[in-house]
């Protein structure tokens, strides 16, 4: 997770802590002079915390780190991460003060969250093979030379302009970089709908 959005969780899992985030990669001076940089500043109860946010877990550097930024600041350090990296950052954590939250403690998905993720992954997956399955299906000779084929590069030797087509099939759709047995599969099936919906207009039509 990028540092900037991961500092946004936190700040939104602060909020429902109780804090209020008034800070945001404050600077820390001594006599005038950058010493360090804090992640957020938040207040709570009448008292100021300067807060790490960690992605991954926290070892002894990073309490220590934590505690003076926190001391030079006049305020209570507080560190958000997933962990302790080991049983020293653990011990050190808690002879200096140092408030730890550990994210798996209080950051989760929910049931019908995971539900809705998955969904939407699921729709805009089947929007794109569907996309490419009926762009494919405008180019017969596309097809053609997708089952012919078994590797990119016969499939270029028979469709001279084989990167553009590919740019063109897969435009607006987040199929860009899969493999080329992939596609022969798209394309494959593209061919058994075209197959299957001729037949029933020759059925249709008698």
């Amino acid at each position: 997770m990028a540092g900037t959005r991961f500092e946004d969780m936190v700040e939104g899992l602060l909020a429902s802590m109780g804090f209020e985030v008034v800070g945001k990669r404050s600077e820390v001076s001594i006599r005038g002079v950058k010493v360090a940089e804090v992640d957020l500043i938040a207040h709570k109860n009448g008292e100021v915390w300067a807060v790490e946010a960690k992605a991954g877990k926290v070892d002894v550097s990073g309490i220590r780190q934590a505690y003076v930024n926190a001391k030079v600041l006049g305020a209570r350090p507080l560190v958000v991460c997933r962990g302790f990296s080991d049983e020293s950052a653990k011990v050190l954590a808690d002879t200096l003060g140092v408030t730890v939250v550990l994210l798996p403690e209080y950051v989760y998905v929910s049931l019908e969250e995971l539900e809705n993720v998955v969904s939407m992954g699921l729709i805009r997956t089947l929007n794109a093979l569907l996309t490419f399955i009926g762009s494919v299906s405008r180019r017969p000779e596309v097809i053609d030379a997708f089952i012919k084929c078994e590797d990119f590069g016969c499939f270029c030797d028979v469709i001279p302009d084989c990167r553009d087509v590919m740019k063109e099939l897969t435009r607006g759709t987040p199929l860009k970089g899969t493999s080329y047995t992939f596609m022969r599969l798209l394309a494959s099936i593209a061919a058994g709908l075209s197959a299957l919906l001729r037949e029933r207009h020759v059925r249709e039509d008698r």
